[in-house]
């Protein structure tokens, strides 16, 4: 609903991404979690294609992990050397980064 994002600015995501990524590494942080845009991926998980494959792509400073949402398919690949995962929907799946091509 327009009303819940009303005086809220958008920007592009991977500019955030890499905004954000330095200064929680230089804060400490020990693993950086982005989630949630989508992706699609062949069977081999080689060719990936959707918002999150193309943000990752775009990349400077990379997160640890990126899970993925939305599409509500099994995602098991890495994008920029960052591994993404999605597992279904619902918590019907679990996803696995270690497993990552």
């Amino acid at each position: 609903m327009p009303s819940n994002v009303a005086g809220l600015t958008f920007g592009d995501g991977a500019a955030a991404i890499d905004r954000w990524v330095p200064v929680l590494r230089r804060a400490g942080a020990d693993f950086v979690v982005v989630a949630h845009a989508g992706a699609v991926c062949s069977a081999s998980m080689s060719d990936c294609r959707g918002k999150i494959a193309r943000r990752a792509r775009a990349l400077r400073h990379r997160p640890d992990l990126i899970v993925a949402g939305h599409t509500h398919e099994v995602v098991r690949t890495r994008v920029n050397g960052i591994p993404i995962v999605e597992a279904v929907a619902y918590g019907t799946g679990c996803g696995d980064p270690s497993s990552s091509t």
